[in-house]
């Protein structure tokens, strides 16, 4: 019987996704698109268009973050973007712009729609479940990404590909995916230069529209630390996060860099774990979705009982 019981057990702990080191790696190609996407199940399209129609419904006037900040970023990128409070790259504005041309209900339900499907998109690409989606924003992280209309997602689309240009997508939200960066520079071998190019032009280019941006935004960043919604495990977390990236450079697995990646910033919002979540459920998808189911249970018991 105990055998038994010891063997469910390792069956929900332990998943073939969790233990291929090499499991969904993309490979690198220079400028090249091609057909990053893997075929989602349909019931991601059917929980894509859930949300983007209760985003219509819930949220009449936008997500909150969304209509406060970024929106006003996106419609106004030049010259500053950092002065609506936005503590990003610039180019974050301008990549944001046909949704800033929309108004914030609208813009915010496409905003989230596109949330579900490319952090199903990840999942799959890392051998996860079709329904991990659904968990990873069933979640108060997830809810909170669709009620305030965050963008992290942007960042987690740069995982889908493998071209250079994922990079600048990194770097909008460095603590959601920016330590990928150090997987993906190994396996690029002697081509690095090649792969930093695109990032380093584009950051050339924004220090000419955008005279000392950095200086800006760290300012803005350095204020926003002190926020009551700052979630970061910073300093605790460095020690196991200077080992994930330690691993991404060993194994070229860009799942440790991920994972690294909001454990090594001082800043990171609750929307920013929405990748780690990705991770967790693609490599454990049993005990993810036990964990999620005692969250839930726990969480509703303990709401009644003190009601």
């Amino acid at each position: 019987m105990m055998e038994k019981i010891v063997e469910l057990l390792r069956k929900a702990v332990v998943s073939d996704t969790a233990s291929n080191s090499t499991v969904r790696q993309v490979q690198y190609h220079p400028l090249d698109f091609g057909r990053w996407w893997p075929r989602l199940h349909p019931g991601v399209w059917a929980f894509a268009a859930l949300v983007f129609v209760g985003s219509l419904v819930l949220l009449r006037d936008g997500g909150r973050d969304w209509r406060n900040v970024m929106a006003p970023a996106a419609r106004a990128w030049w010259p500053a973007p950092w002065e609506n409070a936005i503590p990003y790259p610039p180019y974050l504005g301008i990549i944001l712009s046909p949704l800033g041309g929309l108004p914030s209900r609208e813009a915010t339900a496409i905003n989230n729609a596109a949330a579900v499907l490319i952090v199903a998109l990840v999942i799959r690409r890392f051998g996860g479940p079709w329904w991990g989606a659904a968990i990873v924003f069933l979640t108060p992280s997830g809810i909170w990404h669709f009620t305030n209309g965050q963008t992290d997602w942007l960042a987690l689309a740069g995982l889908l590909w493998f071209n250079g240009l994922d990079l600048v997508l990194f770097t909008l939200k460095p603590q959601v995916a920016l330590w990928v960066a150090v997987s993906r520079l190994r396996r690029t071998g002697s081509a690095w230069w090649r792969y930093l190019a695109p990032t380093c032009f584009i950051a050339i280019a924004s220090l000419i529209i955008w005279p000392l941006w950095p200086v800006h935004v760290a300012r803005l960043g350095q204020a926003v630390i002190d926020d009551p919604y700052n979630a970061s495990l910073w300093p605790w977390s460095l020690p196991l996060g200077a080992f994930l990236v330690w691993k991404a450079w060993q194994t070229g697995d860009d799942r440790y860099g991920l994972a690294a990646s909001p454990l090594l910033f001082p800043y990171v919002n609750w929307p920013s774990y929405i990748g780690l979540q990705a991770l967790l459920v693609s490599c454990w998808p049993r005990l993810t979705l036990a964990a999620w189911a005692v969250m839930w249970v726990g969480g509703t018991l303990l709401f009644v009982l003190g009601s």
